[in-house]
């Protein structure tokens, strides 16, 4: 068995005793070892197995609760091999989804380690070449697709958000010196900035890779809502500043990825997909269409939050303002397609209605207010213009329409 590939095991009743032992000592690490060096006897659906009890034991210790809860404990090699096989006698929807929500849970695991070193810019993002977690997930990100990696990444962030908000002393509403979010020195072992990138690697690589998919990206602007939950400002904030607080720098920062996403069809050499069919803020298996959707949720949110100053509101808001004007100026057809979505998007948020929501009535509001603050000489000019005085009068008919 040392020095044969795959040896056929004749004592399956010892194998099976020798992995219910390292289960109850809890030595997970060797567990998962022992299991992947006999993969293809224990797991692989293709397999000829004669050892039936052993192979059941397997599965059911991978997936027993004291080992989904310690599953950064695991032989990272076998978790990557298992994401990856579609052969896989396990559920790999549920291992991924307890796997991933273990590795997020422990901020020194392999997932951290591993967010830190992607590559690229906003919307551009690539997986390293020493990537062994992320490269099973997202080299093919139909394999992220099938196992819904969406669902682990919004829990697991979620989750966080929701303990800070139940904590005395939420560190994140301060912005100490060594909160190391924005340090390029220091890199960021920050569980939701941690969620951010997943959803903007995830983006990248599925449009680049042409997944018909829109990978649930407004799942991204929920983690801003909870976010915006928590938002406070200490004694020492300044609410003029770029960053008030940590969570500042986190809004941002999903601001930016959806930023870069819906601006996209601007590109002229552009090499990823854009399947919108219909204009208009309707559903579709359609990556930058539900970015848009994403893009004004995550708007709306930080508007309507009370906590969050007005210079913070003024920046979101001019965000959304450039993106919407560089999207309006492309002559290209489907980056005109995008450019009305946005537009419906942003005059009556989701669905097929026409008659915006009460809450959205005073998100228009407040944009309206927002809008009117900014410094409007910066718009002045050219087509630009136009589609300012566009966007506001729009927006000043549906409140005239709606009061």
């Amino acid at each position: 068995m040392f020095l044969q590939d795959e040896a056929t095991i004749y004592d399956d009743e010892v194998l099976e005793t020798r992995l219910r032992n390292l289960f109850a000592t809890q030595q997970f690490n060797t567990l998962s070892a022992v299991i992947e060096d006999n993969y293809s006897v224990l797991l692989s659906a293709d397999s000829s197995s004669q050892a039936p009890r052993s192979r059941e034991t397997a599965k059911e210790l991978l997936t027993a609760k004291s080992l989904l809860e310690n599953h950064s404990e695991l032989n990272p090699s076998l978790a990557a091999r298992i994401i990856g096989d579609p052969n896989c006698t396990l559920d790999r929807t549920v291992f991924a989804r307890e796997y991933l929500k273990a590795l997020h849970r422990d901020h020194m695991s392999l997932l951290y380690h591993e967010v830190e070193a992607i590559e690229g810019q906003h919307a551009d993002r690539k997986v390293p070449d020493s990537s062994l977690l992320l490269a099973s997930l997202f080299e093919d990100s139909s394999i992220a697709t099938e196992l819904r990696i969406w669902d682990p990444i919004r829990e697991s962030v979620k989750s966080y958000l929701r303990t800070l908000s139940e904590q005395p002393d939420d560190k994140y509403v301060g912005r100490s010196e060594d909160f190391p979010l924005t340090s390029p020195e220091r890199p960021s072992h920050d569980p939701i900035l941690v969620g951010i990138e997943l959803f903007d690697l995830f983006a990248s690589q599925a449009l680049r890779q042409d997944i018909d998919s829109h990978i649930f990206l407004h799942f991204l602007a929920e983690i801003v809502e909870e976010i915006c939950s928590n938002f406070e400002l200490d004694s020492t904030a300044d609410p003029t500043a770029e960053f008030p607080n940590a969570y500042g720098y986190l809004l941002k920062h999903a601001i930016a990825v959806y930023r870069s996403l819906i601006t996209l069809p601007t590109q002229h050499n552009r090499d990823f997909r854009m399947s919108i069919s219909k204009i208009g803020t309707d559903s579709e298996s359609d990556i930058l269409k539900n970015a848009a959707w994403g893009f004004v949720r995550s708007q709306k949110a930080i508007l309507l939050t009370n906590s969050v100053p007005d210079q913070f509101k003024s920046d979101v808001v001019n965000d959304l303002i450039r993106a919407y004007i560089e999207l309006a100026q492309t002559d290209d057809r489907m980056g005109q397609a995008y450019y009305a979505t946005l537009h419906k998007h942003i005059l009556y948020g989701t669905g097929s209605s026409q008659t915006p929501s009460n809450e959205h009535l005073e998100f228009l509001r407040e944009l309206d207010t927002q809008i009117s603050r900014l410094n409007q000489a910066n718009f002045s000019l050219g087509s630009q213009a136009n589609y300012y005085r566009r966007l506001s009068a729009d927006i000043q008919s549906v409140l005239n329409n709606h009061p």
